[in-house]
């Protein structure tokens, strides 16, 4: 088994060391408003210095509306960029690769961030958790949201970053479009599977 953990992999164009990886986490260890602390290097840093051949980070929220806990780390601005930069040198001192999470909270969202206008969902489902009742994205706003993964992609190859992962499960934004209990949507991003996952 320890010969299988410490053969190497290869993932698209990334190769790996090994096979025992750090899967993503939420650490809330960033500033109030999103930005690489200390406190969430000092987290990352014994898993780097063991050599972990692959760290994927807690969900970085890729804007304001998006974000889902305090103290959650973003990857939604230019000016995080330094931070991040930071985050990936750690874990490429130590030979780790670094995959950025990247996710919308959507209807998972106890409390507005600032910049934020309003809660989103596919639907307006209430959240059963936060209680929250989230406002139906307009079919106009979707292209933002699209684009908000995009940019912050960018970012996470700006800083660094060996990979991204698009988080797509746990109740989060894209989950709520690919679930049918809260996606009620009779647009093209409603409906049969292929509509519900079209974002």
């Amino acid at each position: 088994m320890s010969e299988l953990l410490q053969s190497p992999l290869q993932v698209g164009s990334m190769r790996l060391e090994g096979r025992l990886f750090k899967s993503a986490t939420s650490e809330t260890r960033a500033t109030s408003d999103g930005f690489v602390t200390d406190d969430l290097l000092a987290f990352y840093e014994p898993m780097a210095v063991a050599g972990t051949p692959m760290i994927v980070t807690g969900n970085l929220y890729v804007s304001p509306q998006g974000k889902s806990a305090g103290r959650q780390a973003g990857i939604d601005s230019d000016d995080k960029v330094p931070g991040l930069r930071e985050w990936v040198s750690v874990a490429h001192t130590g030979g780790s690769k670094l995959v950025a999470q990247l996710n919308h909270g959507g209807r998972q969202i106890a409390q507005l961030a600032p910049g934020a206008d309003r809660i989103v969902s596919a639907s307006d489902v209430r959240e059963p958790l936060y209680g929250t009742k989230p406002s139906p994205l307009r079919l106009a706003e979707i292209p933002g949201i699209i684009d908000s993964f995009a940019a912050a992609a960018a970012r996470a190859r700006a800083a660094g970053f060996d990979g991204v992962q698009i988080h797509s499960a746990h109740g989060y934004l894209l989950s709520q479009f690919l679930t049918p209990h809260t996606n009620r949507r009779t647009d093209g991003y409603g409906g049969g599977l292929e509509g519900r996952a079209r974002l």
